[in-house]
């Protein structure tokens, strides 16, 4: 490491402590995104899915400083805002006359056909956060569970990945040849256990995410897509960030964030504490 990257690495972490001296917390933690002349422009703030948000008064009257202030969802919660209780509940508090846009941060990614929606990678959704958005419950008990994963319920048709393919024949040649690829096809060609089927879909989340891990582990099948996936939601999120945007997201996120545009002006808080 050169002398200069030594130094510059040494001044943001100084930064960092000037800040947390200052009583600035998130318990989620929270990025700025900032200009050329050091000015707010947007903030992306953590959420743990279904959590409380806890941001100190200090961070609160930045936010509110920031132009063209404008507040969006991750995934469903732009249009049911009611699935981030916790972000409710920070809204009501702090910033009582703003609304959620309807269209959240994952519906504009998806319109330029990326994140969930990109058909060669968005296979990882059939599991990823299985347990918090009780994606079990979306398949039937018949057959072998690869069969069960390939007939979802008719009802629940919405959730499957935006472009999936929605027959059940192509479903499950797409998810043959997924699970192949990644080393699952054996295990879920057996019959179906509600039970076996948690678990494996468990390991196949671990092989994107491994516990206590808060970035893809892209020495998997399954991390390799979700590194593509996750950068192109992360792109959305950081364009709004220039455009006023106060993005809602997983805290995880904003660990990618931070490592995705390394060389941009962002200004951090509590990451280490995620």
């Amino acid at each position: 490491m050169n002398e200069r990257r030594s130094l510059q690495l040494l001044a943001e972490k100084y930064e960092q402590v000037l800040e947390q001296s200052k009583g600035s917390s998130a318990n989620q933690g929270i990025i700025f995104r900032q200009n050329s002349d050091k000015e707010d422009t947007g903030c992306c703030i953590g959420v743990k899915h279904g959590g409380s948000i806890k941001v100190s008064e200090d961070l609160i009257e930045r936010i509110k400083k920031i132009s063209n202030l404008k507040f969006y969802a991750e995934g469903s919660a732009g249009k049911r805002p009611q699935d981030e209780p916790g972000m409710l509940a920070f809204l009501q508090t702090n910033f009582p006359e703003a609304n959620i846009e309807r269209e959240s941060w994952d519906d504009i990614t998806e319109k330029k056909g990326e994140g969930s929606a990109n058909t060669k990678y968005n296979v990882i959704f059939v599991f990823m956060q299985h347990r918090f958005n009780k994606i079990i419950d979306w398949y039937t008990a018949r057959g072998t569970m690869l069969d069960a994963m390939a007939r979802p319920i008719a009802s629940k048709n919405k959730d499957w990945p935006t472009g999936s393919p929605s027959s059940y024949e192509e479903r499950l040649e797409w998810l043959t040849m997924h699970m192949k690829k990644a080393g699952f096809y054996d295990a879920l060609n057996k019959p179906y256990s509600r039970r076996k089927l948690l678990k494996i879909m468990d390991q196949m989340e671990d092989s994107a995410y491994p516990k206590g891990q808060q970035f893809p582990d892209i020495s998997t099948y399954f991390g390799k897509m979700t590194k593509i996936v996750e950068d192109q939601r992360n792109q959305t999120i950081y364009d709004l960030m220039g455009e006023g945007g106060c993005c809602f997201a997983g805290s995880g996120h904003l660990i990618e964030l931070k490592q995705q545009f390394s060389k941009a002006k962002l200004s951090t808080i509590d990451l280490d504490n995620i």
